[in-house]
């Protein structure tokens, strides 16, 4: 197991296996982002050397993120590894646009944890904020993983004079369907800022639009770690979450690293400075001593918060959302 030095169980980590997505949402992607060379990315070999050696020191669920984990070609081959390796549990985050084909595949896998990124229900709308015409594929994935039984988060970044008038029909999905609708506060994160931007819209408004068009709105027991404010409208079927990743109210309990496709270690969404985990395997190639000591080493210096994340960190690096994984 281990531990911050604010004694924190590290046990979850989330692994970005690509930067490239099918998709490019205007609040991850910039219009110009630069992808990384083939090259300079982890290999599957090296992503699972890096999980097998997180596995064997304790941790517990790995999320595999992007851009979009399927545009990487040969995906279901790392999925499949992965699928072995004993982690309790294996959650995909997707755009919706490629996974259909994959469904059953993944449910066979053991994978039927997954996280849909979408932050609208109007077909134009979605084209305007993804800059692609998707829309009715994404909302058919939905469909079918709801009719697998696939266990579903929904997540939407909330952003004002976006889709913030959508709010209450993004919930009333959950009201009869086993599905956790999660909204999210827009991140700074956009490779240009790290300041709110005009679209910011906080959490504790989120939850007051929430309830008042849903006065029976409870208050239900959040998970250990979780990152969102959980809530459930009497008799419904799903769940409502509410994510306040630009507040940071969450941070005393986060037990979570990241790992980008370029294998830079963060031990918070905020920090820009991580540790290249990447480097340490490839100077000192199947070395689980070294690389743990230097995971170890990291872990241990994880900042209270993202607050003093942000304030530490050089103010000239700034990435995108779809550099460092979500």
């Amino acid at each position: 197991m281990l531990y911050d030095s604010f004694g924190r169980k590290i046990d979850y980590i989330r692994l970005s296996v690509t930067d490239r997505c099918n998709l490019r949402c205007n609040y991850c992607m910039p219009e110009n982002i630069v992808f990384a060379p083939k090259k300079e990315l982890l290999s599957y070999e090296e992503m699972l050397f890096i999980l097998e050696s997180l596995r064997s020191n304790g941790f517990r669920k790995v999320r595999i993120t992007g851009g979009e984990p399927l545009a990487r070609k040969n995906i279901m081959y790392f999925l499949k590894e992965l699928s072995g390796l004993g982690f309790e549990e294996i959650t995909l985050t997707t755009n919706g646009v490629l996974i259909n084909d994959y469904l059953e595949e993944l449910i066979e896998l053991g994978i039927t944890r997954l996280n849909l990124s979408l932050d609208t229900l109007i077909k134009e709308k979605f084209k305007t904020i993804t800059r692609k015409d998707d829309f009715d594929v994404v909302m058919q994935s939905l469909n079918r993983m709801l009719d697998l039984n696939m266990i579903v988060k929904l997540n939407a970044v909330v952003m004002h004079g976006v889709n913030d008038d959508e709010i209450v029909s993004l919930a009333e999905l959950s009201l009869n369907n086993k599905i956790g609708v999660r909204f999210i506060e827009e991140m700074p994160f956009d490779g240009a800022s790290k300041t709110k931007s005009k679209r910011f819209l906080d959490y504790k408004e989120i939850i007051s639009r929430l309830e008042t068009r849903f006065p029976n709105l409870q208050k239900i027991e959040d998970p250990i770690a979780s990152t969102a404010l959980n809530y459930k409208v009497k008799d419904a079927t799903g769940t409502i979450g509410i994510t306040p990743a630009f507040s940071r109210t969450f941070c005393g309990t986060c037990n979570r690293i990241r790992i980008s496709a370029l294998g830079e270690l963060r031990t918070c969404l905020y920090e820009n400075n991580g540790l290249s985990i990447r480097d340490v395997i490839r100077n000192n190639p199947g070395n689980k001593t070294m690389l743990m000591k230097s995971i170890s080493e990291a872990i241990s210096h994880k900042y209270k918060d993202g607050f003093e994340a942000e304030s530490k960190g050089n103010p000239m690096i700034k990435n995108s959302m779809s550099i460092i994984g979500g």
